[in-house]
């Protein structure tokens, strides 16, 4: 299920908030932890999470999913036509605002 894939995921932020906020880690290394996180652990995660999800588990869930892609759209969309016509950003820059942190790091790279 999705709260399987999410929950390990979001164990591990509330653990890493809870380190910094007890002074445990600092941030000196804080770049390269993230660097890492955002382009292997997360990914890799929810592949995983997404992987091991049986067919007959998408179908029970497909109601669950639908709403989720209808809302992330609907979201997406009104954030887009106030960026565009409010902020007067380009469409090329509206789209790198919802481009993940890790994915427009890896295409810096290919670049390259």
């Amino acid at each position: 299920m999705i709260a399987e894939a999410l929950v390990p995921i979001f164990f591990v932020m509330f653990l890493g908030y809870f380190a910094g906020a007890k002074r445990i880690i600092n941030n000196q290394h804080l770049a390269s932890l993230m660097a890492l996180l955002l382009t292997f652990a997360v990914p890799v995660a929810a592949f995983v999470g997404i992987a091991q999800t049986s067919r007959s588990g998408l179908e029970e869930n497909g109601k669950l999913v639908f709403v989720l892609v209808i809302s992330m759209l609907v979201i997406f969309g009104i954030t887009f036509v106030l960026n565009h016509y409010v902020f007067r950003l380009s469409p090329a820059g509206n789209a790198v605002q919802y481009c993940p942190s890790y994915l427009i790091h890896l295409l810096r790279n290919i670049k390259q």
